[in-house]
């Protein structure tokens, strides 16, 4: 067998992988005891979402609405618990260079589950919403660094 007449048909199965990877946008990536976490997103789907710059005024997505989406599906997910706690909040920039400022956005939310009054620090979530109100799930890899 001619492995030469081959190739064309291999570099092609192997396309779909290099572009996959060079059209997404890690948001940002965490290690614990047991996995890593890793948000990113096809760059097409970031460019669907509202543009916006912190000189542009309020962002398109308010923190309210964006913690009750995380919120939301927290609840759907696990609904054994019925209360979450807001552990922080930031507006973090989901893309730019040196040469073009960021204008694409996403809020990272920090949640604890509360029960019977106490929050369950050990049970952290972390939320990824876009400024067009979709959520992002991580990636997650076996594993951890801890």
């Amino acid at each position: 067998m001619n492995i030469l007449k081959h190739l064309p048909f291999l570099a092609l199965l192997m396309l779909p992988f290099g572009v996959h990877a060079a059209d997404s946008v890690t948001l940002f990536s965490e290690s614990g005891a047991k996995a890593t976490y890793t948000w990113a997103v096809p760059l097409a789907r970031l460019q669907h979402t509202p543009a916006w710059t912190p000189f542009a005024g309020a962002p398109p997505l308010s923190i309210s609405k964006a913690v009750a989406m995380a919120t939301r599906q927290l609840k759907a997910d696990n609904p054994q618990f019925k209360r979450y706690d807001v552990l922080s909040i930031s507006l973090a920039a989901a893309s730019g260079t040196s040469d073009k400022p960021a204008d694409r956005w996403y809020y990272r939310i920090d949640l604890v589950p509360v029960i019977d009054g106490n929050r369950l620090y050990r049970l952290r979530y972390v939320a990824v919403v876009l400024l067009d109100g979709t959520l992002v799930e991580p990636q997650v890899k076996e594993g951890g660094t801890r």
